[in-house]
């Protein structure tokens, strides 16, 4: 006997369930999303993000490798300081605001409670200013790949294509899409990439994206090191101004 595909199967079931529409329309969703290649629909996304100037505020997460793995670790570990230090210290959230003008203008202001860094590039030059609590600010003259790669959340000026490729040899077949969220008023449509070792840790990458092609999640940890942006504000609108070098700021 002929076997039918699973998929005109599942077609079938669906439009059986008489009389619940919602039932029969969430099936039908779900077969759509299933025909979707996600590595397509990322790099599509993608692709979209590096031709879309926006202004976004996020929220920013950062581990560094090495480092403890909870607050509470962190501030049973640092005892040679004041509470207010300490707490400081082990702070791991702050806040990230992200001027982008593709296809080479960006700048980033990074703050939390340790301090606070700029990272500028324009078509003229790459400038990192940086200044911790309580110290001067020291700004340095670099290169757009260079400021790029030196801060944890350079990814997010990437095509995702290179991200899977930092995280190593088969992260595009590990790649899956995830459930839709609502982050920042904005439907985002989100993937993720997880590559496990042998002993148990996983390196891995998260993106969520408007319908518009913008950045509004983006996690990636690689090599004990994790560095997470959730946007809560977004704007088409980019300032001239944001482009303006002032060391002495």
């Amino acid at each position: 006997m002929r076997m039918r595909p699973k998929g005109r199967l599942w077609i079938v079931s669906c439009a059986a369930v008489t009389g619940l529409i919602s039932f029969a329309t969430a099936c039908s969703t779900t077969e759509g999303l299933e025909r979707v290649d996600p590595l397509a629909r990322l790099e599509a996304l993608g692709a979209a993000w590096l031709q879309t100037p926006a202004t976004v505020v996020y929220n920013s997460m950062e581990h560094k490798a090495g480092s403890a793995t909870s607050v509470h670790q962190c501030l049973r570990q640092v005892v040679e300081t004041s509470v207010e230090t300490a707490i400081r210290m082990c702070n791991p959230k702050g806040e990230l605001t992200l001027s982008w003008d593709p296809p080479d203008r960006w700048r980033m202001e990074i703050s939390n409670d340790r301090g606070s860094s700029t990272l500028l590039s324009t078509p003229n030059g790459a400038h990192d200013c940086h200044r911790s609590i309580d110290e001067a600010r020291a700004c340095t003259t670099t290169s757009a790949t260079e400021l790029m790669t030196r801060g944890p959340f350079g990814s997010i000026l990437l095509p995702p294509a290179q991200v899977l490729g930092m995280l190593g040899t088969g992260a595009a077949d590990a790649l899956t899409a995830r459930p839709e969220r609502q982050i920042a008023g904005m439907r985002a449509e989100c993937f993720s990439a997880v590559l496990r070792a042998s002993n148990g840790d996983a390196d891995r990458s998260d993106w969520c994206y408007s319908e518009d092609g913008i950045l509004l999640w983006s996690l990636v940890e690689m090599g004990g090191h994790a560095a997470q942006l959730e946007a809560i504000d977004v704007s088409t609108h980019v300032s001239e101004t944001a482009f303006e070098v002032d060391h002495a700021a």
